[in-house]
């Protein structure tokens, strides 16, 4: 598998920003998704709140909605994304309403552009 660039939603300038997998973080999210499925949609929707600086900071309400997973579920997927050192300086909110900020470990997923043609993401759509 080749590492992959997934569009973000913040930007610098008028070129779409990209975060960078790579394959590292691949395998580590596989090996997690064995014993917990929901901790791969939790990652990936703080990865796409992504900053320049490597961080991230995203109501829990967002990512509880982004990934249709109870808030009980997403706290115990980014718990195990910290254990498992994916994300690091983790500081999550008690409350439901709260936030989540982390930094996102710098050899696994990091903030860029793409070297080559950005192609668009498809939209998921439920099966039929």
């Amino acid at each position: 598998m080749n590492d992959q660039y997934v569009p973000t939603d913040s930007s610098d300038d008028n070129e779409p920003p990209f975060v960078y997998l790579s394959q590292l973080m691949f395998s580590k999210l596989a090996e997690l998704g064995v014993a917990a499925p929901s901790f791969i949609q939790v990652m990936l929707v703080l990865t796409k709140s992504l900053d320049p600086d490597g961080c991230v900071e995203v109501s829990l309400a967002e990512v509880v909605q982004q990934c249709h997973t109870p808030l009980k579920k997403v706290k115990a997927g980014i718990l195990g994304l910290a254990g498992a050192e994916l994300i690091e300086s983790l500081n999550l909110s008690a409350l439901a309403a709260g936030t989540v900020s982390c930094r996102m470990n710098p050899d696994l997923v990091r903030y860029g552009k793409s070297r080559g043609p950005s192609f668009p993401l498809g939209t998921p759509s439920q099966a039929e």
